[in-house]
């Protein structure tokens, strides 16, 4: 008499690896044409809202543009502002970096394209601590990736970020900027003259 069970045979063993990999195969396929078929009807939904608006263009609240961005700085493009004796920014412009400077920008990020309600349509701006927050998620590997890891965490520039004003905030804009400035010991951005 054998010592083996029928379940710990050789061929049961075999059956069930091929039906093991049999499930997983299907399985894989199911889920290969489950995501195309979902990623072309959302490309047919896309392409039909898109074609919507240029079909009816006698009503303009059918298309919802893009806010204006506040402005369009991009890396490598140097920002300056002038500040009132009570902290406030005024005169905010883009300026050649030859030219005394607050700010070089490392990136842009549209804050609007991340997949949360965080920063939808009636979201409020950041405050202080979720700005420092999006600064440390958003802006520190692209800055250092824009200096080509050339940057002192303890020299003379940090990394910070912009984000819109507050009435460009409401209407829409989620643009952040993120780049270089050297502050006082108050933290108030001080100007400087050259790119980082």
């Amino acid at each position: 008499m054998s010592t083996s069970s029928a379940w710990r045979s050789a061929s049961a063993v075999r059956i069930v690896l091929v039906a093991t990999l049999a499930a997983a195969a299907f399985l894989a396929a199911y889920g290969l044409v489950n995501d195309t078929s979902g990623d072309s009807t959302s490309a047919a939904s896309s392409e039909s809202a898109s074609a919507a608006p240029d079909s009816d263009s006698a009503d303009p609240s059918a298309a919802q543009a893009k806010p204006a961005s506040f402005t369009s700085a991009s890396a490598g493009a140097c920002l300056t502002w002038s500040l009132a004796a009570d902290g406030s920014a005024s005169g905010f412009e883009q300026v050649s970096c030859g030219e005394p400077h607050r700010f070089e920008v490392s990136t842009r990020e549209d804050l609007s394209a991340y997949p949360t309600s965080e920063f939808g349509p009636n979201a409020e701006r950041p405050d202080v601590t979720r700005q420092n927050a999006l600064r440390e998620e958003l802006c520190e590997s692209p800055t250092v990736s824009y200096l080509e890891g050339k940057w002192d965490p303890n020299g003379r520039y940090d990394i910070a970020s912009i984000l819109p004003p507050a009435e460009a905030w409401e209407q829409g804009d989620r643009t952040l900027l993120c780049g270089l400035q050297t502050t006082d010991a108050a933290g108030v951005p001080q100007e400087s003259t050259g790119k980082v």
